[in-house]
């Protein structure tokens, strides 16, 4: 039982140890530095920095809110207002006898259904 346990964690080390030195990976090697080239400038040979954009954000004060509310009670003022007449569904001679014919299925279940005296509530014991 014991081989079995060292032969598959031996084949498994092998099995990695493959797989990292076929992907090139070479965790004992030394690495070189790589080069890195870097032009040093003074600041007077510096180009300009860029132009910071100005925002122009609007600014919340009550001023500016009041005149809002004035401008908004002068346009709705200005338009006359339309009177609202409630639409009214349309109905088609289909739709009355689909009317019709769910109310008279209604009472027919309300005839064959004996009316129920009402339950007494049941009251907490204490």
């Amino acid at each position: 039982m014991r081989t079995g346990a060292a032969i598959s964690v031996a084949a498994h080390v092998a099995a990695l140890t493959a797989w990292l030195l076929l992907a090139g990976v070479h965790p004992f090697e030394p690495t070189t530095a790589e080069a890195i080239t870097v032009d040093i400038v003074t600041p007077e040979e510096a180009p300009p920095l860029p132009k910071e954009p100005d925002y122009d954000f609007p600014k919340f004060d009550e001023k500016s809110n009041e005149q809002a509310a004035e401008k908004q009670a002068a346009r709705e003022s200005s338009q006359p207002a339309a009177p609202e007449q409630p639409s009214k569904p349309t109905s088609t001679p289909a739709s009355n006898a689909k009317q019709d014919s769910r109310q008279a299925a209604l009472q027919q279940q309300q005839q064959q259904q004996p009316a129920e005296p009402p339950k007494p509530a049941e009251q907490p014991q204490s």
